[in-house]
């Protein structure tokens, strides 16, 4: 038994080539696997130690005015543990450094907070004292002591900057405006002692508000008397914590992790799979002698089975053990890629033991399926069989047409019926290079879709180059018309947007409500699909996503209420439903505010064209104003947006090349493998007068021919992963779609060739190494 099981390895040892392709294959899946888990672990559990530890709420609520006395009463609420409130606003900070318009989301801290509490770098020590969230002050680097200046109401107040401070709702901190990408250096959350902002503001009243339930009670089971409760007091905002923005953003990303760390490795250890059941399958052709001979002198099929089930344990586990290795550097860039974007107070990467011990056990059961697959053939083995090499296939003779015969040659005619007679051969030859082709073509386009959807979104959607927005609302023309007093400004267009809740039934879901201006207007609606869509005079346009969770399509009537802004809901036609590819909202037609929601138009934020070559002086102008919460500069949102997926560009084409190295390890050992099994066919060949170089000919057609093939399977292959993509990563941000592209198929389609280039260099290597001889010996 023993012996024998060494002869196993013997056998391995003489196929390295092959056994080490499938340790790579496996370990790039594990390495994909490991790596995505730790990063995933690493951010879940410091978040949700994050929640745990500073009190998290359960409920959130955003109102206009509350009083702490009210407040308490909202917790005779059957299922209301407790409730807790602060006072939030967006105000415009001035400080060394700081070039146009910055905000911050001020904050109030109250040593009294049970809920949503905040980790501050120091304690408060003096009324001046200011915190700056994390992202700002990496962005600026102030040290202790800056001066720091708000303007609220019009005037300037002096703060100093006392430390950093993180929030457990505003770990994802975006500023308004339906960015999607934070941005340190324009806008995040700041902190004062409430009596401070007490001051600032003149109110006592708290506007942002949380709620713990009690044990047993969930979100659906208070929310319709919190919202009767909260309704007189503005009620502009009521959502679980799953929906709450920063919340629901944070657990968007993990939802993407999971789906990339769970798909990417499954189609590698499917790969690996295919690759040990080539590799034993030809192994045992090779053994069957050999293994009819151990049957013959006693050994049962369990022990003969062991030595390879031996084997392939110890494949799946180097694999294993590699990819484990490697996973944590791209782990650590992945985790430090997604803390660029999320306020934690706590960024220590750790490599888990788990993660590593689940990929061995992936892998090893990996292995050992691919065995049983590869050896079944042990089973049927008999002592007589070993008294004579297997009976060759019977094979069906591949018959040219009459042309053909007459127009090839003869050895490019033997290729081809070559591909025929070894049908298993030509097959996973073609799969492996239909695999990165398709694999490749999907990722490599993501650049270009990406780029299109974000050119879409600022050159078609949103063609201004400033929004303001205001601290208040106005008249569309007078906001208008101010605009275009602004030096350098060659457009001005006024729109409105506010939160609305919007109702069907007993189901109801907040969004945000959008007021637009028909014909050519800055600000239009473009669904995925690139088709523009006015705004409509009788009625409301909704997000698909918006409208499938109200469970209605198009004609149906829903009721709105926009809080702050009408008393009551209203009435609302859905006259049609769109996709969009970035963010998603609701729109109506600014001047039919009056007939479709019962209120007379406003607006409150302007937008801005400015003329050629005098952007700088327009961002100069709107700096004067005063009564502004925001400003979006469209250059640098589309800056944001492509230093953001510039990271993900480089993640995808590492999967993609991670592809290629699959495809070029599974052709080259196939081709290795399919070689020496024609070791007694090239050498007739050489001894009846063919050349090297015709031989030589004849197996780079074999390959071209194969690998063409292959990349004509991988065309509904990219169609299958487009669409699993499509599904895998659609998001409240962003829907992407993702058309065929022809420059990432020319892109694969390259790859894939030279991938049987190299294949056949190989091949040409091995053919220099076969002697004449080698015919009159028995293969092995």
């Amino acid at each position: 038994m023993k012996y024998y099981r060494k002869s196993v390895f013997r056998m391995a040892l003489r196929s390295r080539g092959s056994v080490m392709g499938a340790v790579l294959i496996i370990g790039l899946g594990i390495f994909v696997l490991v790596s995505m888990m730790d990063t995933l672990w690493n951010l879940r559990s410091q978040i949700l130690r994050f929640y745990r530890e500073q009190g998290m709420a359960d409920v959130f609520a955003e109102v206009s005015a509350i009083s702490d006395v009210e407040l308490e009463r909202i917790k005779e609420i059957p299922g209301i543990a407790e409730a807790s409130g602060k006072i939030g606003r967006d105000i415009r900070i001035y400080g060394k450094g700081m070039e146009g318009i910055v905000t911050v989301h001020l904050l109030s801290f109250d040593d009294a907070e049970t809920l949503n509490q905040p980790i501050l770098s120091r304690a408060f020590v003096s009324d001046t004292d200011l915190f700056l969230g994390k992202r700002m002050e990496e962005a600026y680097h102030y040290a202790s002591g800056t001066e720091l200046r708000l303007l609220v109401g019009g005037e300037s107040r002096t703060f100093y900057m006392a430390g950093t401070v993180v929030q457990p709702d505003y770990i994802y901190s975006v500023p308004p405006g339906g960015s999607m990408i934070p941005d340190g250096r324009v806008y995040d959350i700041a902190m004062i002692r409430r009596s401070r902002l007490e001051a600032l503001t003149g109110t006592r009243s708290l506007n942002e508000l949380g709620f713990r339930l009690r044990p047993g009670y969930r979100f659906s089971d208070v929310r319709m008397q919190l919202t009767a409760a909260l309704k007189p007091y503005g009620l502009s905002l009521l959502s679980e914590r799953a929906e709450q923005t920063s919340c629901h953003m944070v657990e968007g990303e993990f939802q993407e992790l999971i789906a990339t760390g769970t798909v990417v490795p499954l189609i590698f250890m499917g790969i690996s799979v295919f690759m040990l059941y080539v590799v034993l399958e030809k192994l045992i052709r090779q053994e069957r002698c050999r293994i009819g001979t151990m049957k013959a002198f006693g050994m049962t099929d369990g022990e003969l089975l062991s030595g390879y089930l031996l084997e392939g344990l110890l494949i799946g586990l180097s694999g294993a053990v590699l990819g484990g290795l490697l996973a944590g550097g791209f782990g650590r860039y992945m985790f430090a890629l997604y803390c660029d974007y999320f306020n934690l107070p706590d960024t220590q990467y750790h490599d888990y033991l788990y993660s590593r011990l689940f990929g061995i056990g992936i892998a090893v059961f990996t292995a050992t399926l691919a065995v049983l697959a590869g050896i079944r053939e042990i089973l049927c083995i008999t002592p007589a069989m070993a008294m004579r090499p297997k009976s060759p296939d019977r094979i069906r003779e591949l018959r040219l047409p009459d042309w053909a015969e007459r127009r090839l040659s003869f050895l490019s005619r033997l290729a081809i019926r070559s591909m025929g007679r070894n049908l298993l051969r030509s097959v996973l030859i073609i799969l492996a290079a239909a695999f990165p082709f398709a694999m490749a073509s999907v990722l490599f386009s993501f650049r270009g879709i990406v780029r299109n959807m974000l050119s879409d979104e600022f050159n078609r959607t949103e063609i201004y180059d400033l929004q303001l927005e205001l601290d208040h609302c106005t008249s569309p023309i007078t906001l208008r018309n101010t605009g275009r007093e602004l030096r350098g400004v060659s457009r001005s267009e006024a729109v409105f947007q506010a939160p609305v809740l919007l109702e069907k039934g007993a189901v109801s879901e907040y969004s945000v409500l959008t007021g637009l201006n028909d014909g050519e207007a800055l600000w239009r609606i473009l669904d995925r699909d690139g088709h523009f869509h006015a705004p409509p005079q009788d009625g409301v346009i909704l997000n698909r996503k918006t409208a499938d969770k109200l469970h209605v399509e198009r004609g149906d009537e829903i009721y709105a209420t926009l809080p702050g802004h009408s008393v009551r809901s209203r009435a609302v036609r859905v006259t049609d439903i769109v996709q969009e590819p970035l963010g998603d909202g609701e729109y109506v037609a600014l001047p039919a505010f009056p007939e479709v929601l019962g209120i007379p138009p406003v607006a409150n934020k302007l937008l801005l064209k400015a003329e050629k070559g005098e952007l700088s002086l327009l961002r100069r102008e709107t700096e004067k104003a005063s009564r502004l919460r925001f400003l979006v500069d469209m250059q640098r949102a589309e800056g944001s947006y492509s230093s953001m997926m510039g990271s993900m560009y480089i993640m995808m084409d590492a999967f993609a090349l991670m592809a290629f190295a699959a495809g070029a390890i599974l052709i080259l050992n196939i081709s290795a493998i399919s070689l020496r099994e024609r070791m007694n066919e090239i050498v007739t060949l050489r001894i009846m007068g063919a050349t090297r170089g015709e031989i030589s000919r004849m197996l780079l057609m074999e390959l071209i021919a194969l690998t063409l093939a292959g990349i004509l399977l991988g065309i509904p292959g990219n169609w299958g992963l487009r669409r699993l993509l499509e599904t895998v990563m659609i998001s409240d941000s962003y829907d992407i779609r993702l058309p065929m592209d022809g420059g990432a198929c020319m892109a694969a389609l390259l790859f894939c060739l030279l991938m049987a280039l190299y294949a056949w260099h190989r091949e040409t290597h091995l053919l220099d190494s076969m002697q004449l001889t080698d015919a009159l010996k028995e293969r092995e």
